[in-house]
């Protein structure tokens, strides 16, 4: 014996049109829309009263979102909220389904600095301020992704991050994991392959990382310490001692090659003495100390 409510047609107070294809009992039937297809389980003695809403998603209902992925509806069967899936990472969230509509869920496995760091959920500010280590980490993909990176120093041309260090939460771990207060982060010590990664990044007092800069966005024409003298032209070459807090002068030289050649030897002189100084008192690591001892 048929169900004499099969087929039955149902208008809501919004005026779109459903149709009864599926009777449990009078509380729960299944009714398809006219025009969407989509289906919903209502209660018939209200629904027969116009009281059921037009469903505002359906399965497999996509949308793009603000961070720039792709979400599809895979679940809908609640009235507020929705499971989307992400396709490209394979995240699943459960969301408000107006924020869905919105375009405000947010795939936290979505690479969205730079368009390969990947937050991975984690907080990026702690009251109202930015995290010191996400605000290295970002710094760190603007200087190997950003597209001012060679505007900023052409030093960072050719730079990378390791995969792994694509996703915060792992930077973050060693960060917290390494961090002495005051300190900065260096790539180039423990080696010069321009890679940023765990086994290549240590942290140094900033002001020996600040000797070991090598600011070539201010150089000009001359190469580092060498200079032409603004009174009489002749070439001169000078290094910056810490020990003294000022540059140290090394003299007039016959041209740049022999200025370059003064200051690339008292620099490794600076940088040696000050490694030695640093390590004896606790400050570097050993590893950080025989690495510099090998500087040129």
């Amino acid at each position: 014996m048929s169900n004499p409510y099969i087929g039955l047609e149902l208008v809501n107070n919004s005026g779109d049109v459903a149709f009864v294809t599926q009777y449990v009992n009078y509380s729960k039937v299944l009714v398809e829309f006219k025009e969407s297809g989509i289906g919903k389980w209502v209660q018939l003695g209200g629904a027969k009263m116009g009281n059921f809403r037009t469903p505002r998603v359906h399965i497999c209902m996509e949308r793009l979102m603000n961070c720039g992925a792709v979400a599809t509806v895979i679940d809908c069967s609640s009235a507020t909220q929705a499971k989307v899936l992400f396709k490209k990472s394979g995240s699943i969230v459960l969301c408000q389904i107006s924020n869905f509509l919105r375009g405000s869920v947010v795939d936290r496995l979505h690479p969205t600095v730079h368009n390969v760091g990947v937050l991975g959920g984690l907080p990026t500010k702690y009251k109202g301020k930015h995290i010191r280590s996400f605000s290295v980490w970002k710094g760190m993909l603007s200087r190997c992704y950003g597209n001012y990176k060679e505007k900023l120093a052409p030093s960072y041309a050719g730079c990378s991050v390791a995969q792994e260090w694509h996703f915060y939460p792992n930077y973050k771990e060693w960060y917290d994991n390494n961090y002495v207060e005051g300190y900065e982060v260096d790539k180039d010590i423990l080696s010069l392959n321009g890679l940023y990664s765990e086994s290549t990044c240590c942290f140094i007092p900033p002001e020996l990382n600040k000797l070991l800069i090598d600011s070539e966005i201010h150089r000009g024409k001359y190469p580092r310490g060498v200079y032409r003298h603004k009174r009489d032209g002749k070439i001169i070459a000078q290094c910056s001692d810490p020990s003294v807090g000022k540059q140290v002068w090394l003299g007039y030289h016959d041209n740049v090659t022999d200025a370059f050649i003064a200051y690339k030897a008292y620099k490794e002189f600076v940088i040696k003495r000050e490694a030695v100084s640093y390590y004896l008192k606790g400050k570097i690591s050993r590893g950080v100390y025989e690495a510099l001892l090998q500087y040129t």
